[in-house]
């Protein structure tokens, strides 16, 4: 048996020599694709090319459907196309395909006159990870009663894998809302233009998607930024509706944490 000759490129080389065949219809088959009798090659590269665009294509509108909603059928797909023609997948996975959508939107010109547009791509995104996160079983509020009275301003907390706080300058979290229903025309048409923060979880079987006060936003996102509850109590004081045993209760109730931290 002949020993068969060596490739002319080394394997790397060759599969993205291919993935980049596969996104630019302008360039030829590659090389040392397997030959075959009159055109069928490039026939049938043409097929796997357009296959792979399309069900990332998809992918995409699938995992942005509020984003797609909102620009349209059209200008959605030719978005998510220019974007998988120059994102290929690092991920095996697709549900991992398209994490940095919200970034390309804010440079897309075409876009440009939609600035809430990338952020509701980031709400989404925060969306689909807290629905793959791990399984966790957060505290509930009797979880204090372990801490004497003097070290519960001390006290830092861990919170659950699933758990994002988002704050946009537009109301992304209202807008979403709204297309989560069948009458999403109506209620956007009631819609306060303000910023707002939120959070979104996994409690448990269902994520939930909620805006939250700006004073308990901000008790919030100091502890998930790692502030112990007395420095989280001190940011929420600076808004006068702030109730700091209302949003201690809100904070449990939520089921956001999942361990609390003495050190």
């Amino acid at each position: 048996m002949k020993n068969r000759p060596l490739a002319t490129k080394n394997w790397c080389d060759q599969q993205s020599a291919f993935a980049q065949a596969l996104l630019d219809p302008a360039k030829a088959v590659p090389s040392f694709v397997g030959k075959t009798a009159g055109n069928l090659a490039q026939k049938r590269f043409n097929v796997y090319r357009n296959n792979i665009m399309v069900s990332l294509t998809e992918a995409i509108i699938d995992t942005y459907r509020v984003v797609s909603a909102l620009v349209g059928e059209e200008f959605a797909t030719a978005m998510a196309r220019v974007y998988v023609g120059d994102n290929l997948p690092t991920s095996p996975v697709l549900l991992d395909y398209g994490e940095g959508y919200a970034a390309f939107i804010e440079a897309f010109e075409p876009a440009a006159n939609l600035p809430m547009l990338a952020d509701m791509a980031r709400l989404e995104w925060a969306w689909l990870s807290a629905y793959h996160a791990i399984d966790e079983t957060p505290l509930s509020i009797n979880a204090l009663g372990e801490y004497p009275q003097e070290q519960l301003t001390s006290l830092r907390f861990q919170f659950c894998a699933s758990v994002q706080l988002l704050r946009f300058d537009h109301p992304v979290f209202s807008i979403w809302s709204a297309h989560q229903g069948e009458s999403a025309g109506e209620l956007l048409g009631n819609i306060v233009q303000q910023a707002q923060g939120g959070l979104v979880n996994r409690p448990k079987w269902d994520v939930e998607v909620r805006v939250l006060e700006p004073a308990t936003y901000a008790f919030f996102n100091s502890l998930y930024a790692g502030y112990p509850l007395g420095i989280a109590i001190d940011k929420g004081n600076s808004f006068s509706s702030f109730d700091p045993a209302g949003a201690i209760g809100a904070l449990f109730e939520t089921e956001v944490i999942s361990a609390i931290i003495t050190k």
